[in-house]
C-alpha cells in the first residue's frame, strides 16, 4: 500500500509497468537512454546495467542518500523491483550498512528496511576497471540524473546524506545553489544541514569513513531527533 504522501517516483516504483516498474530502469535499460538518460555518459559507460533505482521501504518518511552505485546487475534475473530490492537489500543490509544504518537508528522506531536508500547519481561515474567500465563526467552525469533525485526528494520527512558528493548533490537538488552546496565539509559540517531545505538534510559521513563514529554519530542522531520532534 502506498501512503498518502508518496510522491511521483513512489508510485512509478510501486505502480508502472508490472515488469518494470521505475522510471528510471525503464529510462536506463528498457528504453536504452531515454528521458534524462539520453546523452548521459554514464549511462553510454554502462548501458544502463549498473543502475540502481533504489533499495528498501519506497513510501518511507525517512531517506539515506549515497553516491553512485558500484555493482553491475543481471536485471534478466528479477520479474520487477520489488524482487531485485528484496536481492539486494538484504546483501546491503548484511554489509558495512547493515551494520552503521541500524546504529543511527536506533533510538528512533526504524529498521535498515523501513528507510528508503537512494544513489544521488543512479549510474556509476568512477572507473571499474575489472568490469571495463571507463570513468564519465560526474556533472554531466549529474546534471543528467538531477531530476530523479528531485522526485525522490518529495514528500519526505528527513534526508541523511552520506559522504560529500552525496551532500552536496541532495542540496543542489532540494534547491541550493550549486556553489553553496559545493562548499559543504563533512568534517566540519556533520548533523543538521545549515540550509533551509524541505525535506530537512542531515550530513553524515559515510560508513567507511576514517573518521571515529563515537564522535559524530551522536551529533547526527540529535539532528535526526530535532526533524523528527
Amino acid at each position: 500500500m502506498i501512503a498518502p504522501r508518496a510522491n511521483l517516483y513512489v508510485i512509478a516504483i510501486c505502480e508502472h509497468d508490472p515488469r518494470w516498474s521505475n522510471p528510471i530502469k525503464s529510462d536506463a535499460t528498457l528504453g536504452r537512454g531515454l528521458g534524462p538518460c539520453e546523452g548521459c555518459s554514464a549511462h553510454k559507460n554502462t548501458d544502463g546495467e549498473w543502475v540502481n533505482p533504489g533499495l528498501f521501504d519506497p513510501t518511507s518518511e525517512i531517506v539515506f542518500m549515497t553516491d553512485e552505485p558500484r555493482h553491475p546487475t543481471d536485471w534478466d534475473k528479477y520479474e520487477n523491483w520489488t524482487e531485485y530490492s528484496d536481492y539486494w537489500s538484504e546483501r546491503v543490509a548484511s554489509g558495512n550498512a547493515g551494520d552503521f544504518i541500524p546504529k543511527i537508528l536506533e533510538p528512533f522506531d526504524y529498521t535498515i528496511h523501513d528507510i528508503w536508500m537512494g544513489d544521488s547519481i543512479k549510474c556509476p561515474t568512477e572507473s571499474v576497471e575489472k568490469w571495463g567500465v571507463p570513468s564519465s563526467n560526474t556533472q554531466d552525469s549529474f546534471n543528467h540524473c538531477e531530476s530523479y533525485l528531485r522526485d525522490e526528494l518529495q514528500d519526505r520527512k528527513l534526508v541523511v546524506t552520506l559522504e560529500a558528493s552525496a551532500s552536496k548533490r541532495t542540496h543542489q537538488a532540494l534547491g541550493v545553489p550549486r556553489r553553496e552546496a559545493n562548499s559543504i565539509r563533512i568534517k566540519q559540517d556533520y548533523g543538521r544541514s545549515e540550509f533551509d531545505t524541505t525535506p530537512p538534510v542531515v550530513i553524515c559521513p559515510h560508513w567507511n569513513a576514517w573518521m571515529t563514529r563515537d564522535e559524530y554519530i551522536p551529533v547526527v542522531q540529535e539532528a535526526i531527533a530535532e526533524v523528527l520532534r
